[in-house]
């Protein structure tokens, strides 16, 4: 669904086959520069920034929408909104016209159960999504870092529930997201680890309540969240195999529990002529309240008596128990200048307790060039607020923290043009260009040592097109290119592990009534190494992927028959920098799935 928005590129990370989302070329292991969303609620892990590592896939029959916003929006959505934001907005009474249940089967040994139920409890009109999906995952064969080739380990468990209801001013939504048996990939070291096996589980938890008018021309809006995130080792992961490490292989289980709370008040005043000002202020405390480790080595890689845990120990255990504070405060106006011309200015100030402050303004003037095209300059800066584990890790010569830290910068430009000479066909062409300054990585502080410092600076430019044509009552096509180029400004050289050229196309048949058919093809071009990288570029790779679904009205139910990768592209996503030959680094990338089939079973009632 992602890989349809031009500029973004939905990929699997070096990191345990996690998630990964490159808007502009924006890119790193997990992800960190992009805010996910869940109804309003991040999902941003305060642990290293992402949105979870321990993902397997998402339940998409709970979705009714996702927004999706290019660029910074730190003005908007404070801190991680730096390249991209993606909010998934799940389904409430009004998306359920009849309730659901459904059953799909394919490929993988995967399966899928789910159910949309909309009803009333007294005034209150609510709604409940359930779903699992469970897979054991593609097996394609990599050549890990010792030269032993194996199948990656992608297997999952997901189960997910999210209710809400709503009544005059109030409404309330809660989740549910539990991920078990998810495989560690490709290994956490780059060797394979057909052993470990993780699991994570989300709380979510929203309370709205607005009151519209309550004073002449005063609308405002009191908002509190929750999400409690947990990581556990279901099964320990080797991170070097027991012929490497022996007698029992190197073993590492990081654990960890946190929970962010956020109380936000937001005010809209409309009393003043040509404008609509909006201001805000709120309190988001985060708490690293329990981390655990248990490990068979010492820091300095030599073996324990057994696996032993550490987690008590300050000496030992890789991350000390944390907390932030963040007040923040925001104002935007929206400025009707003349017929044709509206403005939106907006600024906001982050205090947080462990690196200090932040501002952040975004700028757009909007051009009612004609009747059907409208023109709009934008600018904004944005932010990416480091991790515990970039500010505190300790015990881990891999990667130790650095408790000075400075927040990731960038600012954007964008001219944007949208076209829609009749209501059939939609046109919009994207100029824009950034720059990003203080980007974290590791840099060596002695022989043996890495540190996490802001040493990264990146510029970048592009162009997104895309359009929309409806051909007839029946048919549909829509399509868009991206292109971007994006220097490390360092290195003197492309940042890597990104296509520059993305191609998309898809056409939607309803053959008749009750029989629809979908075929979408994706073209992602050649992506260049990273700085030091010694690899020929990742070459590109196009896949194809469709849908025939059939409606039994007597019975209200869809047989649907999807085709994913139809063709068997050899689709692989960047693995590991490799530098030095001798190194533990996956040498020929990261595969993904195969050719897949599914088929689904939906009825309504």
């Amino acid at each position: 669904m992602l890989e349809t928005v031009p500029g973004l590129h939905v990929s699997r990370s070096a990191f345990l086959y996690g998630p990964k989302f490159v808007f502009r070329g924006l890119t790193s292991t997990t992800a960190p520069q992009t805010l996910i969303l869940v109804d309003g609620i991040s999902l941003k892990s305060s642990f290293d920034g992402d949105s979870n590592n321990i993902w397997g896939e998402y339940p998409i029959h709970a979705i009714a929408r996702i927004e999706v916003l290019r660029g910074p929006g730190s003005a908007l959505y404070g801190a991680d909104a730096f390249s991209g934001v993606i909010n998934i907005i799940t389904k409430k009474h009004d998306d359920i016209t009849a309730n659901e249940i459904g059953i799909s089967v394919g490929s993988f040994d995967t399966y899928n159960a789910w159910t949309n139920l909309a009803f009333s409890l007294g005034d209150w009109k609510s709604a409940l999504s359930i779903e699992y999906l469970g897979s054991d995952g593609h097996k394609e064969n990599i050549t890990d870092g010792l030269g032993i080739t194996g199948p990656v380990n992608v297997e999952f468990k997901n189960t997910d529930i999210f209710f809400n209801t709503h009544k005059d001013n109030w409404q309330i939504d809660l989740g549910w997201q539990l991920r078990n048996d998810v495989g560690s990939g490709q290994g956490i070291l780059e060797t394979l680890d057909i052993n470990g096996l993780w699991g994570t589980e989300k709380v979510l938890a929203e309370v709205k309540y607005s009151a519209d008018e309550w004073r002449p021309d005063v609308s405002s809006e009191f908002i509190l969240n929750y999400m409690n995130n947990k990581q556990t080792v279901e099964r320990s992961p080797f991170l070097l195999p027991p012929f490497v490490y022996p007698p029992d292989g190197l073993i590492g289980e990081p654990e960890y529990s946190e929970y962010t709370a956020k109380a936000e008040l937001k005010n809209t005043f409309s009393g003043i002529d040509n404008h609509l000002v909006t201001v805000g202020l709120g309190y988001q405390f985060t708490d690293m309240y329990e981390v655990k480790e248990r490990k068979n080595f010492n820091n300095d890689l030599s073996p324990k008596n057994g696996l032993e845990d550490v987690s008590n120990n300050p000496d030992e255990v890789f991350l000390p128990e944390k907390s932030r504070k963040n007040h923040f405060i925001y104002v935007q106006d929206e400025i009707s200048l003349a017929q044709n011309w509206d403005a939106t200015l907006g600024l906001r100030y982050d205090n947080y307790s462990d690196f200090g402050t932040t501002v952040n303004p975004r700028a757009a003037l909007v051009w009612k060039t004609s009747a059907k095209l409208t023109t709009k300059f934008l600018y904004g800066e944005a932010f990416r607020a480091p991790s515990f584990v970039e500010l505190f890790a300790e015990n881990n010569p891999a990667s130790l923290g650095d408790p000075n830290l400075k927040p990731e910068n960038i600012e954007t430009f964008d001219l944007a043009f949208s076209y829609r000479p009749n209501f059939k066909l939609y046109m919009g062409f994207n100029l824009f260009a950034y720059r990003v300054t203080d980007l974290l990585s590791t840099v060596p502080v002695d022989s043996a040592s890495l540190q996490y410092a802001n040493v990264g600076k990146q510029d970048g430019h592009g162009f997104e097109l895309e359009f929309d044509y409806q051909l007839s009552n029946t048919f549909n096509v829509a399509g868009h290119y991206a292109f971007f180029k994006n220097k490390d400004k360092i290195a003197d050289a492309d940042a890597g592990d990104a296509p520059n050229h993305q191609v998309g196309l898809r056409g939607n048949w309803k053959i008749s009534e009750n029989v629809n058919l979908f075929v979408g093809g994706t073209y992602i071009g050649e992506q260049k190494r990273q700085p030091l990288d010694i690899r020929d570029n990742l070459s590109s790779y196009s896949y194809v992927d469709l849908s025939l679904s059939y409606f039994i009205p007597s019975v209200n139910t869809t047989v649907q028959v999807s085709g994913k990768n139809v063709f068997d592209a050899d689709i692989r996503e960047p693995s590991s920098a490799v530098v030095d030959l001798t190194a533990f680094n996956i040498l020929n990338d990261l595969p993904q799935a195969g050719s897949g089939l599914f088929i689904s079973l939906s009825k309504t009632f």
